[in-house]
């Protein structure tokens, strides 16, 4: 599962809060239509934005901004359907058409219906197939795409690269402490008496590889993030102190 961009994890947010109520794609993506309603014609195909405006001839101002506008609606369409088809790929959503007769025609969003509009045409076949495929199909969301949203839409296997990432990094930093400490004592001039190490001076060293110790045993049992224990080396800290 690939990282959401901010837009994405707009739609999932959605997704997750109408499940169960009416959570079809118009519904989806309706925020981010006004003004614009989308009409769909099943057969002959045809997917057009309707833009509303106020007069027969739209203004100035509308006229520059309709050219933004629509590739705004455009790019929240072609974001929606490609979520959805992803969503579904990744079993993370179900669809199901309640629909017992399909209709040919339809349209949403917040554009109004009795006023004139300029209409601009989506041309893109893919994307037009997606929107008709999608646009009657209610969305029903498994536990594992709740998991996914509650873990700040990052997916398991994600999260178990970053732990296995953690998990290397703690090793180094184990095999490097271990270099170091021998490249020390292996230039310490042997002497014929009895060298005497103060525990003081061992303490901060024996703390140290027991934190990471620890950590890299409880990193190979448990999902818990690799900072969250700040208690596991107190019995290193009773012996130096």
């Amino acid at each position: 599962m690939r990282l959401l961009n901010d837009t994405e994890k707009d739609f999932c947010k959605r997704i997750l809060a109408g499940d169960g109520a009416n959570n079809f794609l118009g519904n989806i993506i309706d925020h981010r239509l006004g003004g614009v309603r989308i009409s769909i014609t099943k057969n002959p195909k045809r997917v057009k934005l309707l833009f509303s405006v106020r007069n027969q001839q739209p203004t100035a101002e509308e006229s520059d901004n309709l050219p933004l506008r629509n590739n705004e609606v455009t790019t929240d369409i072609l974001t929606a359907v490609n979520l959805i088809k992803l969503l579904e790929k990744e079993n993370y959503i179900m669809l199901f058409n309640r629909a017992t007769v399909s209709q040919n025609q339809m349209q949403f969003g917040q554009g109004f219906a009795n006023t004139p509009y300029v209409e601009s045409e989506i041309k893109d076949d893919v994307v037009s197939d997606l929107l008709i495929e999608y646009v009657e199909k209610e969305i029903f969301v498994t536990e594992e795409f709740r998991e996914f949203c509650k873990n700040n839409y990052i997916s398991r296997e994600e999260l178990r690269h970053r732990k296995e990432m953690n998990i290397t990094r703690s090793a180094l930093i184990v095999a490097i402490i271990a270099l170091v400490i021998n490249t020390v004592f292996s230039f310490i001039p042997r002497k014929s008496e009895k060298i005497t190490i103060n525990q003081e001076q061992m303490c901060p060293l024996m703390e140290s590889l027991t934190t990471i110790s620890d950590k890299l045993d409880k990193l190979k049992t448990t999902d818990k993030d690799f900072f969250a224990d700040k208690n596991e080396t107190d019995e290193t800290k009773k012996a130096c102190h």
